[in-house]
Formats: structure tokens, sequence, C-alpha cells
């Protein structure tokens, strides 16, 4: 403020924090599936308003797997595990956060390998 005859000038800082914003971190892919099949994984990161950006990665029977992951503009990747031996996994999916969105973990993600008939 100026001022005035009647009033002196004055100025005031202000402090505004923004938090980042929740999400949620989904996964979808087969149940199960043959040996010699790719086992192609979808992931998808939510927020209440916006786009989450940056990078997932992929914890497949509790160690990582590959390096992170690129979301897409809809804040989704497709992940492809070229090979897994038989029986039972599980994998789980960190979004790694960004300026605006907080990182998440999906649910754990159980799926079979059947072995070669």
């Amino acid at each position: 403020y100026l001022g005035n005859e009647h009033f002196n000038s004055a100025s005031a800082a202000l402090i505004q924090q923004v938090n980042r914003a929740e999400t949620t971190t989904q996964v979808t892919g087969p149940k199960s599936i043959a040996i010699e099949k790719p086992l192609i994984f979808t992931v998808a990161v939510n927020a209440v308003k916006g786009i989450p950006t940056g990078k997932v990665q992929l914890i497949l029977d509790g160690k990582n797997y590959r390096d992170s992951i690129r979301l897409d503009d809809k804040g989704q990747a497709s992940i492809t595990i070229d090979r897994a031996e038989a029986g039972s996994h599980q994998i789980t999916v960190i979004y790694l956060g960004d300026d605006n969105f907080n990182s998440s973990t999906s649910s754990d993600f159980h799926f079979s390998v059947e072995k070669k008939m």
C-alpha cells in the first residue's frame, strides 16, 4: 500500500505453502500366463486433480526389476517382463513422485507362470 495523507504506506510479505497432491498407484495384468510368454502389466498413477508425471519402479518378488520407467502423458506406463520362472510371483509398483505429486505404492499384484505342458 502506497499510503495517502491519512495513512502511512505499508507492505507485507505473503508466504504460501503449496503441498504436493496425494496419488494412488494401480497395476493390472494377467493373473496366469504360460512360461514362454512375456508378461505385460499396465500401471496407472492417479490424483484427484492433475496428471502425475515422473517415473515408477517395478518390484518383482521383492527386488527392483530393471530401471525405473517414465509415465506417459496420461500418468500410465506399460511394463513388460520378458521372462519369469514357473511358479507364483508378486509385483509391486512404486510411483517415485515429482515436484507436484507425492509418491505412492500399489497393492501387491500376484500372478503365476505355468510350466509348459
